[in-house]
């Protein structure tokens, strides 16, 4: 729901910022979890719903201050997944935003759910 309405919903400026965010590359792990959280962040405020945009927050939150989910993504023997997901991801967030730029909902909520399902797949299957 939160790309279905912020297709419809962002201003001009957040889909520049959606944009400028998506084009930004990195394999640091550090400096992507940054800018994923700001991606998915940017996205949730830019659906204009302010419920939705909480709770992400509280679920981003809670994703990012796992020390759980850290473990695994710093782990040594993750380091060759974890620089997987960062490539898929990096363009699945341009895949988005090229979709929620162009008002095309029915690709940005595509983009969204292959892009989820991949990451989950991944973390469930491949990460130690």
């Amino acid at each position: 729901a939160i790309v279905e309405f912020a297709t419809r919903r962002a201003t001009d400026t957040e889909r520049e910022q959606i944009s400028d965010l998506a084009a930004r590359h990195t394999i640091d792990l550090v400096e992507f979890r940054e800018i994923d959280r700001q991606f998915h962040a940017l996205l949730a405020r830019a659906c204009g719903n302010p419920l939705l945009h909480e709770v992400h927050a509280k679920a981003l939150a809670s994703l990012f201050g796992s020390g759980e989910f850290a473990s695994l993504l710093y782990a040594e023997v993750n380091r060759a997944e974890v620089a997987d997901i960062i490539e898929s991801s990096t363009d699945s967030h341009r895949a988005i935003a090229d979709a929620v730029v162009k008002g095309h909902t029915r690709k940005a909520v595509a983009a969204v759910v292959a892009h989820l399902d991949d990451v989950e797949r991944r973390m469930l299957e491949r990460l130690l």
